[in-house]
């Protein structure tokens, strides 16, 4: 069996890690439940990548100031700014 270790960061908890472990204990067990866990943890990452690209897309618009008050500041305006939803 191939030992590379769960991937490190968000989303590697204790919980996860146990019942990883719980089934490692009992080899016997068909991997359903590992397979249906890691596509699970596949979903909440591709979500959350999702959000990280709108975010990236969103500070994006806010750079370059180019006002030199806060009235013109396009940073204070596009927090300001009504959102599509």
């Amino acid at each position: 069996m191939d030992r590379r270790p769960w991937p490190r960061g968000p989303g590697r908890t204790a919980p996860r890690l146990r019942t990883l472990l719980a089934l490692a204990a009992r080899p016997d067990l068909p991997c359903a439940d590992a397979d249906q866990m890691v596509a699970r943890q596949l979903g909440e990452v591709e979500r959350k990548i999702a959000d990280l690209v709108l975010l990236r897309q969103e500070l994006r618009k806010m750079t370059n100031c180019c006002g030199e008050v806060v009235a013109e500041c396009q940073i204070i305006g596009s927090i300001a700014a009504p959102h599509d939803s």
